[in-house]
């Protein structure tokens, strides 16, 4: 590690004093990295090592090699909350989890959910109009809610209402409190281990959020399997017809097949609630801001809708939106400039060599997408 440039490094602690900071000051750093230090620089202190990566070729040589997929810091860290499901898991239970829910997001099935997508983006107009009048309004929480009630009414097949609705309120603030749980602890190396973060006041903080987080899909999966003892889910019938199960229908029927347990089920739910719903109202926020602020593309955008929609009120269906070419740009390029996730990070089991520095084994390796987007080498004129 000694030859692969970072901050000056100090005995036991290493280099980690420079990244004790608040999540925007981090932001910031990690941006500032590559500048200083090259597309492949280090972190590390005690026995826990980071490569942090900002080339393309160093990028594609991790992604694409089936050797390099194992995770460790900071999936680790969610744990306590998503068990092992298919963002934290590893390995054989990693490939069956995929291969299981692969078939509850097929096409034909998103296509069926167009539906509830319209209906909720309906009453998200709504509430956005209800807004017109307060000088400013923070639309990032309604676009959440949004978001999570597709989640809820597509993938989860649940209709939000015996009571569920009392805990969503809970459910957006434990998510919030996590995440910053999650940062200090990601930003401590000391916090990495354990057995010492179970004695902070973070880990006490988290193990009660917590059970508000798993209150809120314990009652998801309570409803669908309520509506399953009562025999108002055909799974044959839909089966039978060549139709493919929600997500959460799926888990239930390889549930009774015995191939998952009910702790299994809630790992999922968990993980696609929460990646499902959080990345979604995410990309949108950025996607509206973006638009707001740039008034030719949103001429533009208008004027694609018109020639597709013309006077009429008729809601849109899924045929519409492949004649939105240029939104569908538009909805591309705001992901290149926030990608909902910025970074994400690989456990390497064996040594490899990037960009001439051998890596050795045991080493993070985060994988910064969000500056992958913005290099001036790939992109001319990379934040228009």
């Amino acid at each position: 590690m000694k030859g692969i440039p970072g901050f000056t490094v100090y005995p036991l602690i290493g280099n980690s004093l420079n990244y004790i900071s608040s999540p925007v000051k981090i932001f910031y750093l990690l941006r500032q990295l590559p500048n200083k230090f090259g597309d492949v620089n280090e972190a590390h202190a005690l026995n826990k090592r980071v490569v942090n990566l900002y080339s393309p070729q160093d990028i594609e040589k991790i992604l694409s090699s089936v050797r390099h997929i194992s995770k460790d810091i900071p999936y680790t860290f969610f744990n306590p909350w998503l068990g092992e499901g298919l963002l934290t898991s590893n390995g054989v239970k990693w490939q069956q989890r995929r291969k299981l829910l692969t078939n509850a997001f097929h096409f034909n099935i998103l296509r069926k959910y167009s539906r509830t997508i319209i209906e909720q983006s309906d009453n998200f107009l709504n509430k956005v109009e209800a807004e017109t009048e307060n000088e400013m309004t923070d639309i990032v929480p309604l676009i959440s809610k949004t978001t999570l009630h597709i989640m809820c009414e597509t993938a989860m097949g649940t209709s939000m209402r015996n009571g569920i609705k009392e805990v969503i309120d809970k459910y957006f603030k434990a998510i919030h409190i996590f995440g910053n749980c999650m940062v200090q602890r990601f930003s401590r190396v000391w916090l990495f281990f354990d057995f010492i973060f179970a004695f902070t006041r973070n880990a006490f903080v988290q193990n009660r959020i917590v059970k508000n987080l798993h209150e809120f899909t314990d009652n998801i999966i309570r409803e669908r399997k309520e509506l399953y003892s009562r025999g108002l889910v055909d799974v044959d019938e839909v089966l039978n017809n060549n139709g493919r199960l929600a997500m959460l229908d799926l888990l239930l029927q390889e549930e009774t097949q015995g191939r998952i347990d009910m702790q299994g089920i809630r790992e999922e739910v968990d993980t696609f609630m929460f990646e499902g719903h959080d990345t979604t109202a995410m990309a949108l926020s950025f996607i509206l801001m973006r638009i707001a602020n740039e008034p030719e593309a949103q001429n533009k955008i208008f004027d694609e809708i018109q020639s597709i929609f013309g006077e009429s009120n008729r809601l849109p269906i899924t045929e519409d939106l492949n004649k939105m070419k240029y939104l569908d740009c538009c909805i591309k390029e705001c992901l290149r400039l926030y990608p909902s996730v910025p970074f994400i990070a690989r456990y390497l089991t064996e040594e490899i060599e990037l960009s001439s520095f051998k890596i050795p084994a045991n080493t993070i390796c985060n994988i910064h997408i969000y500056d992958v987007h913005h290099r001036a080498d790939i992109f001319p004129d990379p934040e228009q």
